[in-house]
């Protein structure tokens, strides 16, 4: 990545450059090291800003919003995912749409604001449900588990438990007759 920003930089590409640096933030967030990657992620934005590419943009902010979530700075990871939720509404993109929700709920939920927290969960299942996102629709009922757990209704957590392990199974399924077909829907 080191010697494609060189290049970018070299040739004037804006996006490729706005673009490595986001994957070299992202390099250093799976190592944990996330003030290192906010420092590439905060340069990055700044590029897609310049250049105007949305769909860039709301992504660097949904990973500024999940560094921060990390450090546990849940003020600016809050702001970080409000605003790329804004920009992915506006660009009518509903799976980033429903893992932002996702996402800020957990916010919520760590904050021990349980009802906002369910709320945006099904604003969030909602939309996996929607647009068939299996995978989304499982974090999201887990999540609905756990918040369920944390208010001690234990009849609403096995339910949405319940509901997880169903979609966690169709998921497998999925993938056994991927195999099976040698192909990807």
């Amino acid at each position: 990545y080191s010697e494609a920003l060189t290049i970018f930089k070299k040739i004037g590409n804006k996006g490729g450059e706005g673009t490595t640096l986001n994957n070299i933030g992202v390099i250093y967030e799976s190592r944990g090291d996330f003030i290192k990657a906010l420092k590439y992620y905060h340069i990055a934005i700044i590029i897609s800003k310049e250049i105007g590419n949305k769909s860039s943009e709301a992504n660097i902010l949904k990973n500024i919003g999940r560094a921060y979530y990390s450090l546990r700075d849940f003020q600016k990871a809050l702001e970080s995912y409000q605003k790329s939720l804004s920009i992915v509404r506006e660009l009518k993109n509903p799976s980033l749409e429903g893992s932002l929700l996702n996402n800020i709920a957990n916010i919520y939920l760590s904050l021990g604001n349980y009802n906002q927290s369910l709320k945006l969960y099904q604003e969030s299942l909602r939309i996996g449900r929607e647009i068939k996102d299996l995978a989304l629709e499982s974090t999201v009922l887990n999540n609905l588990s756990l918040t369920y757990s944390g208010l001690g209704n234990e009849s609403n957590m096995l339910n949405y438990q319940q509901q997880c392990l169903s979609v966690a199974q169709k998921i497998q399924q999925e993938g056994i007759c991927r195999k099976r077909s040698g192909g990807s829907r």
